[in-house]
């Protein structure tokens, strides 16, 4: 078209034409249709509007220009219509977050009995408004806005909108790391996934991978099953979806979040001064949440990459309710894929899926995996809010023994699958601005399951390791003023704890089960004075275990200081505990793909397992340059041997020891146009203390001394590309003796953990692309983990084979390829 070649030079020159042509152009340039009679049409000019304005902005000037409306009967459709005469005004605005200008989408807005909500953009319009009629804004989680509507201004600026008091957790650091990671005044790290911006090698937000990317937190292994907070295990992290405790943390056993990245809307990480509200995690807190608010439009997007498809729904059920619901499921079944194959060769490395016996093959190996979630919310009343969730998940390998025997070949099927089912209910109520309560039930249950069928010794083992818990919390919180809150609650939790092993030739069967319940209260006051430059909490939580009789004081804290508007400091401290520990059995346990078997304390061989920790920060942030630095001191008492994984003398020993890290996270960031750059380096000294073992301490199994990471996010309107850099020093382990390697058939090993692994370095990058086409938004993305495809040794230990000693290295992934394509509605 001849306008549209010509647009530049018409926009400067503001230049009129035939309205009829200036539709046309916009209908190409916004690929929408302009339904109207020609007839209002006859006569009319106007301006091209400007190619970098909205479709919003477009039609405003449009209106300004001409005596017609403009209305969506659609997303793609706009009706054009005579003006009617009338003396009001058209109010329009794009809605957004004070603190952080993020759009506030489906917000309503009212003027008597005229009402409209904010599209995905923040955006509303009005049309024939008395002047001096009163504009009602109201948001969920902020301070109603309330102003004439002679005030708005025809431009349509942004209007800005004040989280409510109540939510006193406000962003301390913006963008810490990239676009959607902050730091609260909690202490707490968050991720918000709506505003989320690239991270190197994920090709979606798998909540348990991005916390990686945060200092002072990694995984030995690669996997998010074996997550490290400051030196500890993985069965010291706390991990909640909604409130709900979960016992299972990977698919692929660890590969991949069993955590649909459609269904999370945020995640808070927590290192330390954790909310009294909040048990068990000694090492740290991991939290996600599903959104909060009421979505009144159908929203649905199905996407498909190299190991999964999956398909999301957000369903308006009444004016006053939504629901959730989305499932994912592995491609295996139809085809496998590159990434795939990769990560079945990383989770049967050195199991009995792939290792091979004289006169024994493994043959049709086969594993898939689902998941299921739900989230439904309902507004009973404006003081009056109740949320349930659900999520199903499972994982199920399978693979088929041959074995030559003189009758001929007989093949038995072996199998080891891994499920949970949780559910949760919350109930909130307002009683006042400053008073509100809340109601939280859960249940979840665990359980992990193995079949091992051996043929030569016509035998079959079967393996069982399950946990079932129910937690109850009840809390209220007052907001006395503008700079203090307080919360104080009861919290019971019960947990059920059975493990299995049946062997039918001979006939053994060992049965365990244990119950342990806790009755807990929590009290914490929150400050936030703007006057003082103060803020911080602080509190405590105190635990009656009646099975132990045991007495639990817990004091948390975290205070921090503006010294200047640049400057800051923080300290935080805090005591915790927990009755739940993970056992690392033999390595044929649960055919060796998963080792490690959840058990509970009983005061004797499994103690409560209890931590101090205290740690000091300082942030420096101007403008767009972010640097931050957080020394940490910890003790963590009643580990377990079993607990720790030893792969040297110590593996099959029972001891009961600590352990003490201490060490330094250090940030820098920079944004540079449209480029984040930030690097990450820690620094961990990480020792246990085994007295029955050895009567000196030596390293832990998760020393990891120092740790660099570094990396550049781009995000500019749909297209987001990210690259980054992990090197690590390598992980402890024991060497033989050099001079009496083997004594009786057994490796004979040196001093534990004097050795350390060859460096870890891993290059990873990904990208994706979002656009519109019609009513659908698309997005496709690519990444690349392990860009170089360097082979780094995860792990090594060593086995006795006839007179010598032979070493055994776990690998770590090799370059994984994955890409995905995804549809919005």
């Amino acid at each position: 078209m001849i306008l549209l070649l010509w647009v530049p030079s018409l926009a400067q020159a503001q230049q009129e034409f035939p309205l009829r042509e200036v539709l046309d152009a916009l209908e190409e340039r916004y690929e929408v249709d302009f339904n109207y009679d020609p007839q209002i049409l006859e006569g009319m000019t106007a301006s091209l509007p400007e190619s970098n304005l909205t479709l919003e902005e477009a039609l405003v000037q449009l209106r300004s220009q001409t005596l017609l409306e403009y209305h969506f009967l659609d997303s793609t459709t706009v009706s054009v219509i005579k003006r009617s005469v009338a003396t009001g005004v058209t109010l329009c605005g794009y809605l957004q977050d004070k603190d952080d200008q993020t759009p506030l989408a489906f917000a309503n807005v009212q003027v008597g009995r005229k009402a409209t909500i904010t599209n995905e953009e923040g955006y509303f319009e009005l049309v024939e408004v008395d002047p001096q009629a009163q504009v009602q804004i109201s948001y969920l989680g902020y301070k109603t806005l309330n102003r004439q509507a002679k005030f708005f201004k025809r431009s349509c600026e942004p209007i800005y909108m004040v989280a409510n008091q109540q939510q006193l957790g406000t962003v301390y650091l913006q963008q810490y790391l990239v676009k959607g990671v902050d730091r609260l005044t909690s202490g707490e790290y968050r991720i918000d996934f709506d505003k989320f911006s690239a991270l190197p090698g994920l090709i979606e937000a798998d909540v348990l991978q991005a916390v990686q990317a945060l200092p002072g937190i990694q995984s030995v292994d690669e996997t998010v099953s074996d997550i490290n907070i400051r030196g500890g295990t993985h069965d010291q992290n706390l991990i909640l979806w909604d409130g709900i405790k979960m016992y299972q943390s990977g698919h692929f056993f660890g590969l991949i979040s069993v955590f649909n990245p459609q269904m999370n809307q945020e995640v808070r990480l927590t290192q330390n001064g954790t909310d009294p509200q909040l048990t068990d995690g000694v090492s740290g807190t991991i939290a996600m949440k599903t959104a909060q608010r009421i979505n009144p439009k159908f929203k649905a997007n199905v996407g498909i990459n190299l190991v999964n498809a999956d398909v999301f729904f957000d369903i308006p059920v009444t004016a006053n309710s939504s629901l959730q619901l989305a499932g994912r499921k592995s491609l295996s079944d139809l085809f496998a894929t590159p990434t795939f194959d990769a990560y079945f060769d990383r989770i049967s490395q050195n199991t009995e899926v792939t290792q091979q016996q004289e006169n024994t093959v493994n043959t049709n190996q086969n594993f898939e995996f689902y998941d299921t979630s739900l989230r439904y919310l309902h507004r009973i009343s404006d003081k009056d809010h109740l949320r349930a969730n659900f999520l199903l998940i499972n994982n199920k390998l399978v693979f088929d023994e041959n074995t030559v025997l003189d009758s001929g070949i007989i093949s038995r099927q072996s199998q080891v699958s891994q499920n949970s089912v949780a559910a949760g209910l919350q109930y909130n109520r307002d009683w006042s601005e400053r008073f509100s309560t809340a109601l939280e039930v859960y249940n979840t249950d665990y359980i992990l399951e193995a079949i091992n069928a051996n043929i030569e010794l016509s035998q079959r083992f079967l393996q069982e390791n399950s946990v079932s818990e129910t937690g109850i919390k009840a809390l209220a919180h007052w907001q006395f003023n503008s700079k203090f809150k307080w919360s104080s609650g009861y919290q019971f939790i019960e947990t059920k704890v059975r493990n299995l092993d049946d062997v039918d030739n001979p006939v053994v069967r060992n049965l365990s089960g244990e119950v342990v319940r806790i009755h807990a209260a929590f009290t914490n006051l929150s400050l936030a004075d703007q006057n003082t430059n103060w803020s911080g909490n602080i509190g405590g939580r105190y635990s009656y275990i009646p099975k132990f009789d045991a007495h639990i004081v817990e004091p948390r804290l975290r205070l921090a200081y503006a010294i200047t508007p640049e400057f800051s400091a923080e300290a935080m401290g805090e005591f915790k505990h927990q009755v739940t520990t993970q056992i690392i059995n033999f390595q044929n346990d649960f055919l060796g793909v998963e080792r490690r078997r959840w058990r509970l304390a009983n005061d004797s061989t499994i103690p409560i397992v209890q931590s101090k920790q205290g740690s000091f920060g300082l942030n420096y942030k101007k403008e767009d340059f972010l640097i931050g630095a957080t020394g940490f001191y910890k003790e963590v008492d009643g580990v377990t041997a079993r607990s720790q994984g030893f792969l040297n003398q110590f593996e099959f020993e029972e001891g009961i020891g600590s352990y003490t890290a201490y060490g330094l996270d250090f940030l820098v960031r920079k944004n540079i146009w449209r480029l984040q750059l930030w690097s990450s380096y820690s620094y961990l000294q990480n020792t246990y203390d085994f007295p029955t073992l050895l009567e000196e301490s030596f390293p832990s199994n998760f020393d990891i001394s120092h740790t660099v990471t570094a990396g550049l996010a781009y995000d500019y309107k749909g297209f987001k590309a990210s690259v980054g850099i992990n090197w690590r020093t390598g992980r402890p382990f024991t060497l033989p003796d050099p001079t009496t390697p083997l004594i009786e058939d057994e490796v004979n090993y040196g001093f534990p953990n004097q050795n350390n692994l060859d460096e870890f370095i891993r290059l990873d990058a990904s990208a994706s692309y979002r656009f519109t086409k019609g009513r659908l938004r698309f997005q496709v993305a690519a990444s690349v983990w392990n860009l170089t495809n360097r082979k780094n040794v995860l792990n090594r230990f060593f086995e006795p084979v006839s007179t010598q000693v032979v070493q055994v290295d776990q690998n770590s992934l090799g370059l994984v390829p994955n890409f995905s394509l995804r549809m919005f509605y």
